[in-house]
């Protein structure tokens, strides 16, 4: 079976982390997607940021504490997570897939449903949002 790679940015605001809404899957997600081929993870967190919520991002570092293969629907993933901060401009929907957007704090996120692979490192992720001063505004 072939593995697919999945990119995914990690924006963080005062404390809070930017999530997507997927209505067809019925859970929090990051902004990204799939890596294509000869693409860089980083290069694929950025150009997905963009054709989602029509934003540039730019990208900062690699957060490898978030990086994770894992199965889902039969498939097999591998999920590069990468700090990135919006470059100008308001994120807004450009997906019909999304439903809504909204930022979360790490108590936040225990209560709502979140993408498989952030299930699976969900104490990585409050972590990240308790003690990373540096991703904090």
């Amino acid at each position: 079976m072939e593995t697919e790679t999945l990119a995914g940015n990690l924006i963080i605001e005062d404390g809070e982390l930017f999530m997507l809404y997927r209505d067809d899957k019925g859970y929090w997600e990051l902004p990204g997607g799939k890596v294509e081929k000869g693409e860089m993870p980083r290069d694929a967190a950025r150009r997905e940021a963009e054709e989602e919520i029509g934003c540039e991002v730019e990208v900062r570092s690699s957060v490898g504490r978030l990086d994770i293969d894992f199965d889902h629907d039969g498939k097999e993933y591998q999920f590069r997570g990468f700090l990135s901060e919006i470059d100008g401009g308001e994120p807004e929907l450009k997906e019909s897939k999304f439903g809504k957007q909204d930022w979360f704090d790490d108590e936040e996120l225990l209560d709502i449903p979140l993408a498989p692979n952030l299930e699976e490192r969900i104490d990585e992720l409050r972590l990240l949002l308790i003690r990373s001063p540096e991703v904090k505004k």
